[in-house]
């Protein structure tokens, strides 16, 4: 008796044509591998944008609450990302930091932009609209 040894065409055939598949499926694992981790490394950096916004705003709101606005200068002049994540955008004039009659710190002509209205501005209650849609009053 012999026993058969040689593959048959067919069984040859069946086998490729599986293999084929198989290695058809691996590259569409692949694809999809490879598109998920480029979305989850935009999202890592995307996370560390924000982290770093989140640090110089909070850095920035605690420097204007003690009314320490050269820290807050010397901030936006060394890093150009300070301008961009500050809410009212790029500062395009360095603050000026004056005293008013009761001698405690005050901000006046913050941004080169605003310097006009700021300089109008007579006691009352002022509206704010913010660009995220929220409203503002404040009296002066």
């Amino acid at each position: 008796m012999s026993t058969k040894s040689a593959k048959s065409p067919h069984e040859q055939a069946f086998e490729q044509a599986e293999k084929e598949i198989n290695e058809e499926q691996v590259a569409q694992i692949k694809v999809l591998m490879k598109d998920i981790l480029q979305k989850q490394q935009e999202y890592k950096e995307q996370k560390e944008e924000a982290e770093e916004a989140l640090r110089l705003l909070k850095l920035d709101l605690d420097d204007l609450r003690a009314g320490k606005i050269d820290k807050i200068q010397e901030r936006h002049q060394k890093s150009k990302k300070a301008d961009v994540y500050f809410p009212f955008g790029p500062q395009t004039a360095v603050m000026d930091l004056s005293l008013n009659p009761g001698g405690s710190n005050w901000v006046y002509g913050m941004f080169k932009e605003h310097e006009k209205m700021w300089n109008d501005l007579t006691s009352g209650t002022y509206t704010i609209s913010c660009s995220n849609g929220t409203v503002k009053e404040f009296y002066l």
